[in-house]
């Protein structure tokens, strides 16, 4: 697990690429899975290159990913995406929704994929 993490550019406390332009915090879960808490885009576009960054890192690795589908205002220059454009933007990067939330929002996991 730790050469997932140690591979992705980003730094700590909560992840911010390289470029500063995206802030992602992503969590260990007890069983394993690596859970994407927060994902912001400060400039348009970075959130999309962060988790490709992510995803990419957790095929290699094994690694499955969670995560709920709940739109946050943007930081930077992007638009709040309703429920149903982040659940699309997720299912682009192979999530799938496993059961909606009691506060309505879908909680979605993308297990790792073949070989890149």
């Amino acid at each position: 697990m730790q050469a997932f993490f140690d591979e992705l550019p980003f730094t700590p406390p909560l992840f911010t690429t390289a470029k500063g332009d995206a802030v992602v915090h992503l969590a260990l879960l007890r069983d394993g899975h690596v859970a994407v808490r927060w994902l912001a885009s400060l400039q348009r576009g970075a959130g999309r290159a962060a988790l490709a960054a992510i995803t990419e890192a957790a095929d290699r690795h094994g690694v499955t990913l969670e995560l709920t589908a709940r739109p946050q205002p943007p930081p930077g220059d992007g638009k709040k995406m309703t429920p149903e454009e982040l659940e699309a933007f997720y299912a682009g990067f192979g999530f799938v929704v496993t059961k909606c939330g009691n506060d309505g929002y879908a909680h979605m996991v993308r297990a790792p994929q073949g070989s890149i």
